[in-house]
């Protein structure tokens, strides 16, 4: 399951998972974002990983935590795609968060599924986090 964890979060160019596991608190990956967002965030991106079935219990934790650390971001990465009304009205009721000139929703999800279809979150620049530079970004074929 650690595997699977540390697999799913390098998923996402800029978050690093966390280098131990056991009582993470809450969070399985971090990342910073090059720019301030506006508000009182920090630049903050938290990652939480779920290898088993959906549950609006698990998600409302994570957005404490979320708020707890003061993030501006959080990515909530699951097996499958997350179809529940429940849990989209919940992250849609997190917000959104303005970085430069681009707008984000605070919580996002990101299913493997979607990942194995091609498809990527698009993210605000983020800071590699083993050299402490920004990332470059990388447009996909076709652009």
């Amino acid at each position: 399951r650690r595997h699977f964890e540390i697999w799913a979060i390098q998923r996402i160019p800029g978050i690093a998972p966390n280098e131990k596991g056991g009582a993470d608190r809450g969070i399985d990956g971090r990342g910073r974002m090059v720019e301030t967002p506006d508000g009182d965030y920090t630049k903050v991106v938290l990652a939480q990983v779920k290898s088993g079935k959906f549950s609006l219990s698990q998600l409302r934790d994570f957005l404490y935590v979320m708020h707890r650390e003061n993030a501006a971001m959080g990515v909530y990465l699951t097996m499958e795609d997350v179809a529940s009304k429940e849990a989209q009205n919940e992250i849609l009721e997190f917000g959104r968060v303005t970085v430069g000139t681009d707008v984000f929703p605070r919580v996002r999800f990101y299913s493997m599924e979607e990942y194995f279809h091609g498809k990527h979150l698009a993210m605000p620049a983020m800071i590699n986090p083993y050299t402490g530079k920004p990332l470059m970004r990388v447009l996909p074929f076709g652009f």
